[in-house]
């Protein structure tokens, strides 16, 4: 099952189809912005293998050969994702394991996601939220 990749610029679905999802994930993560060029001569090919993989490289380099490409940045898909993640991350610490008070999950979050707790909380409250279901008080009503 190919993953919906249509809220992503055109650039970025070229690459997922050409890669894979995994291999253009990393290689946004750490060439987004940039403008790439894989020359047989010299480390390019080496170092972007070291970086993606073998085989996403290889496709890389029969799609485009030495031709220079760019890697686009995605930084609205990213976040989107990001945000996902930490209110996953929220509702499994307060709500699934029940490990961590609402103030000691805002913490885990600023740290693991290197933000302010500011920025956290705007972020908890913008992404929308699913209403979590506790069926043993459901006799209450």
């Amino acid at each position: 099952m190919q993953p919906d990749v249509s809220h992503l610029p055109e650039s970025a679905q070229r690459l997922v189809a050409l890669i894979g999802l995994q291999a253009a994930v990393l290689l946004i993560e750490r060439h987004g912005g940039k403008e790439l060029a894989l020359y047989v001569r010299g480390d390019s090919v080496a170092r972007l293998a070291a970086s993606i993989g073998d085989e996403p490289t290889d496709a890389l380099l029969r799609h485009f050969g030495s031709d220079p490409f760019n890697v686009p940045r995605c930084t609205a898909a990213l976040k989107s994702v990001r945000n996902s993640r930490m209110l996953a991350d929220y509702d499994r610490l307060t709500s699934t394991e029940r490990t961590h008070s609402g103030r000691e999950a805002i913490h885990y979050l600023v740290e693991n996601y290197g933000l302010t707790e500011r920025q956290v909380w705007r972020i908890l409250k913008t992404v929308p939220k699913t209403p979590v279901v506790d069926n043993s008080q459901a006799s209450l009503f």
